[in-house]
């Protein structure tokens, strides 16, 4: 009340007149008047400074006696609380006398000075000028060597001076002020360990002092004052700590294991708001490391985080979310704890109401979160689906990149997937791509790369537009955008019209060019493309005229484990309808490169190297050519001891091999692939079994090979495909009895002990027609100069059903019909047996 009356009553410019022309004691005592009406009153500073006395008091405090120059110091310290006044003083020249008097006044005078400097160095042109001036190394000084009161108030500059430059902030560190902090947050005055942390915690936001600091000793201080100093001290103590923390591994791994988890819980349980703040934002930068965040759960700070970003204030809100955010990344038993604690519906909330940066570190705690199988299926009942789909409408650009990146997650679940594409996604994650930042465009694309897996999302996402994005994404966006659009490509294109629309928007180059200097993943993702293009017999010609097989077949050579496979794939598709391409293939090298996958590649590449080895076999030249890079004895090797698919591949590939080349039929069965085949044969799927059958056809062609069936105990196996296997099976088995009987009577002899003739008389009844046709063919060699054979068939009731081929088979059928009779007519009985089944008119 006085400050106001003594104001009203005028004496402002009588004491300033004093001031400037008064005794020396007159002029202290005037500047003591001054600071004291100066103190918390708006008001009175500006209208000292207005009544002239700035100048006045830079005039005591360069000449005055040692007790003016304390009283004009302390009133610049009030005075200079007010904005304007910081401006004028500094230019009225006053901080170089300040300097001085820091530096060689009295002791009161020091700490007057520390305290006008810590109130000029708001403004960020005065602490160039302190600092310029030469005013560091004089704190510095006052810190380490002051009296207590002028070590709390020089501890205070720096936290104002260190705010905007790194120059000023590594200065003050150089200056010897770091060891003086620490010493003044381990044994000052309440007051000055407060102002000490503070200080600590500013320079700390300088990389360097990061360093400096942790080595100076500060960390179990300042965990020390986060235990037991006062409540301002312990929130300067969190603060400095978040901050030494910030982006350093090693201080956080310090900070951790100097205790400061436990106290810091026990500030967010019962601090004021905003101490709670400055914990979760310490929280934040801890929880950034591998090596702390098991000190997390074990300290009990996972549900304290919960419930900050259940009732705390939008900062704490925010970095508890970002804090669950980092604690979640890389660590499963965290994410099982943050989900316990029942982080996932505050979290969902704010999505829908947190400021936009809390709602951008919820939606990166929950993408984390989301990595977990279960928890996809918890944060979609929770409701996150929708406002993440408006998140991604109307965002901002880091909130749209998050939540079409937990949308990714998210639809690893099939049932999301679904839901995903009801509430709206497809078309603002297709304007995502269209026109979000670079990262945002590439989240978006993962996104429809896993929405890609069900059929309608294929669809609706062709729809949508989103393939010539896609394909322009892959031509020109960052790495990880090609890559992610590449992928979702590669899913779209196992839709028969997509990989037409795919082809017309251009992707075929883009993608050959990707794989062929794209990263290792994006390689593999323009691999999986093309095999699925492939399909498409338009695009297997696009694909091998834009020059895409020179790139597939060094991804089989080069790539990844995950390149090769799909690499190895894509030839499958692309030599089906081509010689030429078959030929390009082999020739681009990928023969040998296919060979060495199915030696030594993962289980899935051996499965698809042996895959594309068998269809390129079905060119002659590269039979004799994978047979040259030594592919026998691999697939051999595979059908014993592959996986059931590799098994079903190898026997496939050897299949054909084999197919009309005599090498190839000898050498496969010199490596021993028969004994093998019978154990697929006998134990293998319906599918497995009609493959098997065909291999056996085909390496029962060579009479060099024929005699090893019959020693393996192939014969029984083969009658047994006959008697009951699919169509597929009856068939290729007859067959391949049929060229097993072809001029071996050995073979012919056992064929027949092993129960051949009824069942092949019943696939003459009952077949298809090309079965029944292989079964005639069998009957002919079977009773070619054999007449146990002869008597045989016809007492296994062939003749009937014979005869009815004659009239209603297939040419083939009928030709070799015509030959069977013709054998076994040898036999009287038999002659008589086919007059009276009818034969001898559709004979002739």
């Amino acid at each position: 009340d006085n400050q106001v009356a003594i104001a009203k009553a005028g004496a402002i410019q009588p004491l300033v007149d004093l001031v400037r022309s008064g005794t020396d004691v007159a002029k202290m005592e005037a500047a003591a008047a001054l600071w004291n009406l100066a103190l918390n009153d708006n008001g009175n500073q500006v209208a000292i400074a207005e009544a002239g006395a700035i100048p006045a008091l830079v005039d005591v405090v360069t000449s005055g006696t040692d007790g003016a120059k304390e009283q004009a110091a302390r009133a610049f310290s009030n005075l200079a609380v007010n904005i304007d006044n910081r401006v004028a003083i500094a230019k009225a020249g006053a901080i170089p006398p300040l300097i001085d008097l820091a530096t060689s006044g009295t002791d009161v005078a020091k700490e007057m000075a520390a305290g006008a400097f810590r109130n000029l160095a708001v403004n960020n042109n005065n602490k160039i000028a302190i600092a310029n001036a030469g005013g560091i190394p004089s704190l510095g000084d006052l810190v380490a060597c002051g009296t207590d009161g002028a070590k709390k108030e020089a501890a205070e500059a720096p936290r104002e001076l260190d705010l905007s430059d790194d120059d000023d902030q590594v200065a003050i560190a150089k200056e010897g002020a770091i060891s003086s902090l620490v010493d003044l947050v381990t044994s000052g005055t309440n007051g000055a360990k407060e102002q000490a942390a503070a200080a600590l915690g500013h320079l700390a936001l300088n990389s360097d002092n990061q360093v400096a600091v942790a080595e100076a000793g500060a960390i179990p201080s300042l965990v020390a004052l986060l235990a037991n100093g006062t409540d301002a001290a312990k929130r300067e103590a969190a603060a400095a700590l978040s901050n030494l923390a910030s982006n350093n591994d090693e201080n956080q791994v310090e900070i951790t294991r100097a205790g400061a988890i436990p106290p810091l819980i026990d500030l967010a349980n019962s601090g004021a708001d905003v101490v709670k703040e400055t914990v979760a934002g310490a929280f934040r930068s801890l929880a950034a490391n591998n090596s702390t965040k098991d000190a997390f759960a074990k300290a009990g700070a996972i549900s304290t985080l919960v419930d900050l970003v259940a009732s705390g204030t939008d900062v704490a809100k925010k970095e508890a979310a970002a804090a669950l955010w980092n604690l979640a990344a890389d660590n499963d038993d965290n994410k099982g704890a943050i989900v316990q604690a029942g982080a996932i519906p505050p979290l969902v909330d704010l999505i829908s109401s947190g400021t936009d940066d809390a709602k951008e570190q919820a939606v990166r705690a929950l993408r984390n979160l989301a990595v977990n199988d279960d928890n996809q299926v918890v944060i979609a009942r929770a409701g996150a689906i929708p406002l993440l789909v408006d998140l991604i409408r109307d965002g901002t650009d880091g909130t749209k990149a998050e939540a079409a990146g937990l949308l990714w997650n998210l639809a690893f679940n099939k049932d999301n997937k679904i839901a995903i594409t009801k509430v709206g996604a497809v078309p603002p994650l297709v304007d995502l791509i269209r026109s979000g930042t670079d990262g945002a465009k590439a989240e978006a694309a993962g996104a429809l790369w896993n929405l890609a897996v069900n059929d309608d999302n294929k669809v609706a996402i062709a729809k949508a537009g989103a393939i010539p994005l896609l394909v322009d994404l892959v031509r020109s966006g960052t790495d990880g955008a090609k890559e992610q659009a590449a992928a979702a490509l590669w899913n779209l294109a196992v839709n028969n019209d997509n990989q037409v629309a795919i082809a017309k928007a251009g992707a075929i180059p883009p993608l050959i060019d990707l794989a062929t200097s794209g990263t290792d993943v994006a390689k593999e993702m323009a691999a999986g493309a093309f095999r699925n293009l492939a399909v498409n017999n338009n695009n297997k010609i696009a694909i091998a005229n834009a020059g895409g097989i020179p790139s597939l077949g060094d991804l089989v050579a080069c790539g990844t484990d995950g390149a090769k496979k799909e690499a190895a794939e894509a030839p499958r598709e692309l030599d089906l309808s081509d010689d030429d391409d078959q030929v390009a293939i082999a020739k681009e090298g990928a023969i040998s490169s296919l060979v060495d996958l199915v030696t030594s590649g993962t289980n899935g590449a051996k499965e698809q190297a042996a895959a594309a080895l068998g269809h390129l076999a079905l060119n002659s030249d590269n039979q004799v050519a994978v047979a040259e890079a030594g592919a026998i004895p691999s697939l051999v090797a595979l059908l014993a001891n592959g996986t059931d698919a590799a098994k079903r591949e190898a026997a496939a590939a050897l299949s054909n091999l084999a197919s009309n080349n005599d090498e190839n039929q000898v050498e496969i069965t010199r490596a021993g692939a028969i004994p093998p085949l019978i154990d697929l044969a006998n134990s293998g799927a319906d599918v497995v079994k009609e493959t098997v059958a065909g291999a056996f056809r085909s390496l029962a062609a060579n009479n060099s090979t024929k005699d090893a069936f019959a020693k393996a105990g192939a014969i029984s196996t083969l009658v047994d495909l006959v008697a009951s296997g699919t169509d597929v099976a009856k068939k290729e088995a007859a067959a391949a009895l049929w060229n097993l009987a072809a001029d071996n009577d050995d073979n012919k002899g056992a064929i027949v002990q092993a129960g051949a003739i009824p069942p092949l008389v019943d696939l003459t009844k009952s077949g298809t027609d090309v079965g029944k046709e292989q079964a005639a063919r069998v009957f002919r060699n079977l009773t070619a100069n054999y007449n146990d054979n002869n008597v045989a068939i016809a007492e296994a009731g062939a003749i009937p059903p014979l005869v009815d081929l004659v009239t209603n088979g297939t040419d083939g059928a009928k030709e070799s019909v015509a030959g069977v009779v013709g054998n076994i007519a040898f036999n009287n009985d038999n002659k008589i047996a086919i007059a009276d089944a009818g034969g001898i008119p559709p004979l002739v």
